[in-house]
């Protein structure tokens, strides 16, 4: 796939593709974004659980996975309560909970202690605290990541995650 980039089904009704029998870089229908060749396959998006209380932070982690090579649905909780309902009303499957710890109405650890998700979830939390820790894993997560004090630590970081944890379970494919 190398170079390819993979666009959404949203986006494919603005290729065309009449005869796939035509070499792709000859084919007058194909789009060359930054010489980059962009070829359309519909791709099921990754549904996220972002449990997170700072604005500020769903809005970087929405800008860092919005530039993954494979579209990211976000579904955001914004306290430990909202994400429990969310959870537990089964409605909503998604593939990955991206979960902070420190939350108002009911703390993270709470959260895994009542709703004990059949998914997998990764902490993303400030904590460092190694009771956290150790109570987080006995609880089920995947992983426990500290968040980044820099930028682009943390851009990185989200990125990681989402690529290993949320590829496991939903067939997704991130380009690397």
């Amino acid at each position: 796939m190398g170079a390819q980039r993979i666009i959404t089904e949203t986006a494919r009704a603005h290729l065309a593709f009449p005869d796939e029998t035509t070499a792709p870089d000859q084919h007058p229908t194909y789009r060359r974004i930054a010489g980059t060749m962009v070829t359309a396959k519909h791709v099921k998006p990754l549904e996220l659980l972002l449990v997170e209380d700072s604005p500020a932070e769903i809005f970087l982690i929405r800008n860092v996975l919005a530039r993954e090579s494979v579209p990211v649905s976000i579904h955001v909780a914004v306290d430990g309560k909202q994400a429990s309902e969310i959870l537990a009303a089964g409605q909503f499957k998604p593939d990955l909970v991206l979960l902070d710890l420190n939350l108002p109405k009911q703390s993270g650890l709470s959260v895994l202690e009542l709703c004990r998700p059949h998914v997998p979830v990764v902490v993303f939390s400030s904590s460092t605290n190694p009771d956290d820790i150790q109570r987080s894993f006995q609880l089920g997560v995947r992983d426990f990541v500290p968040k980044p004090s820099d930028l682009e630590s943390y851009k990185r970081v989200v990125s990681y995650i989402v690529q290993t944890w949320g590829a496991k379970d939903s067939g997704a494919e991130f380009e690397r």
